[in-house]
């Protein structure tokens, strides 16, 4: 494949119908996702498709789920986090309840989507045809999390909201704010460690500051983990072994991937592909 923008421009036409919307409509936000997911997918998701789309070949069916579903558990905290951001510009929000509960229920949501999109990419190369990262019970995971420390970071905020107990939204002068007292107690020291809050969140904070800052930290250690997947896997692809033989995979001659504008061209006068990635029939949930 050429460069990353030619991997991402053949996502956009031959990709399934939530991947060309992504990269339609979340370029700005998400680009530096979509540059290693991009890669990734042309170079062992899209050359592993059969008939329209909707299968990929046998063997490759649970790494590309999982990479697939990373990809959309990342669309879901950026649209999550709009939802932060939106609510706590909503004037007067202490008057409203309701309004409290669902800006509760977005960053519980936040951190969930986040939390599984690491589980979803510890699988992706867990499941990689050839990975050595077998033989452990989350083999795939603690490789992600040995090789990127904000994931282990992610990680542990799902697991906090999962096992531990929710922490209070209030309002000050019309602004939400934490308020981390009720985490204090007696017995807080039985809590697992991943289930705390560390130092940095001890004070109460504003909430769409606090997620503004978070979100631009966790846009660029996505970015910089998947690389390090695409790394990773490249490295797998390159070994020849009896169990696992990339080429043999694709199959021979391979395949020759389209110009941007062949591409384009092409795709103007025929239906696009079925839903690529998924490995899972028409209608099928990618989750």
């Amino acid at each position: 494949m050429g460069n990353a923008m030619d991997s991402i421009k053949l996502l956009g036409t031959s990709g399934d119908p939530m991947e060309r919307a992504i990269v339609e409509g979340s370029m700005e936000e998400l680009g530096g996702i979509l540059s290693p997911y991009a890669d990734i997918w042309a170079r062992y998701v899209f050359s592993t498709r059969l008939g329209t789309g909707e299968f990929v070949k046998d063997g490759c069916v649970d790494f590309a789920s999982s990479h697939y579903t990373a990809l959309i558990r990342a669309h879901n905290a950026l649209g999550f986090y709009n939802q932060i951001k939106s609510l706590c510009e909503v004037g007067d929000l202490g008057s409203d309840g309701m309004l409290l509960l669902e800006l509760q229920a977005n960053i519980s949501a936040y951190w969930w989507a986040l939390g599984a999109l690491v589980d979803n990419l510890g699988q992706t190369l867990e499941n990689f045809p050839g990975s050595t990262a077998v033989g452990l019970q989350d083999a795939g995971l603690k490789l992600l999390k040995a090789e990127n420390a904000h994931m282990k970071y992610l990680y542990e905020r799902r697991t906090q909201l999962i096992h531990s107990r929710i922490v209070p939204i209030t309002v000050h002068a019309d602004r939400a704010v934490f308020d981390y007292r009720y985490l204090d107690g007696k017995r807080r020291e039985v809590l697992p460690a991943s289930t705390e809050w560390k130092t940095e969140f001890t004070t109460p904070g504003e909430v769409g500051i606090f997620y503004s800052e978070r979100w631009v930290e966790t846009k660029r250690e996505l970015a910089n983990a998947w690389h390090a997947v695409r790394r990773i896997l490249d490295s797998y692809a390159s070994r020849k072994t009896d169990a696992m033989n990339w080429q043999k995979i694709v199959e021979q001659p391979r395949i020759v991937y389209p110009s941007f504008m062949t591409a384009s061209s092409a795709c103007a006068s025929v239906t696009l592909p079925a839903p690529s990635g998924t490995g899972r029939p028409p209608g099928g949930s990618p989750f």
